[in-house]
């Protein structure tokens, strides 16, 4: 997915509901964009850290109000403020269960009539701008190829023999797996070694973990494809 296409998805969701993307997307769509998109300042990345479930992220853009950078500084009613600005219907149990206490409590409705008057009144401006961002263009032709990945791929013996996408795959996932296991032994040895070693034992293991990550995102790049396509035909479609 291009860039541009993955910040309007955003800008989407933003519009509609005053929150972020959930950071889930990226198990399709991939994190090139988003790693991307970060690098140049249009978005940004928070993680709820839960006790009982797998962490929360939340794709965010830059430069609007954020309840979730909202929330983590200490404002706990940010989604409950953002979607009364917008004017949102919520029909949950949940929410059903808190009208009925406000119905039988009207000062405790009071008071959060008045923090929700302090937040508006704290965030208006930026929120009367927030909500006219636009989305960017997306460009016509090939899409871009980052050029440390395609330097990495000329590099291989499956381009050089222009091995089909499911070979390829399959040395991914060793070369990963490999990876995993090398990195902790040489943890372990920079541990054992003396201080002349520890400079290249650190070094060697920092190419391991520079080589796993760009595997990562060969895996994600190629597995969304045709798998019998061979990598001159995929990397066709890109431009270099």
């Amino acid at each position: 997915m291009r860039k541009e296409e993955f910040y309007n998805i955003v800008v989407d969701i933003y519009k509609k509901t005053g929150q972020g993307l959930a950071g889930f997307v990226t198990l399709k769509t991939g994190r090139e964009a988003l790693d991307e998109l970060v690098t140049e300042g249009k978005l940004k990345t928070y993680v709820n850290h839960n006790t009982y479930l797998p962490d929360d992220e939340w794709i965010c853009l830059t430069g609007v109000y954020c309840a979730e950078e909202d929330m983590k500084n200490g404002e706990g009613r940010a989604l409950t403020f953002i979607r009364r600005y917008l004017n949102l219907p919520n029909d949950s149990g949940i929410e059903r269960k808190i009208q009925e206490y406000l119905d039988a409590n009207p000062k405790e409705r009071e008071k959060l009539d008045n923090d929700y008057n302090a937040w508006l009144n704290k965030n208006k401006e930026l929120l009367e701008k927030s909500f006219q961002i636009e989305k960017i263009e997306v460009p016509n032709g090939k899409q871009p190829i980052n050029k440390n990945i395609f330097e990495y791929i000329k590099n291989t013996s499956w381009y050089e023999n222009n091995e089909s996408l499911s070979a390829i795959l399959e040395k991914l996932n060793k070369r990963i797996d490999l990876s995993f296991e090398l990195i902790p032994l040489y943890k372990r040895s920079i541990e054992l070694s003396s201080d002349n070693e520890k400079i290249e034992q650190l070094e060697k293991m920092k190419k391991v973990q520079d080589d796993m990550e760009m595997d990562k995102k060969l895996k994600n790049m190629f597995s969304k494809s045709d798998l019998n396509c061979k990598l001159h035909d995929f990397l066709s479609n890109y431009e270099m």
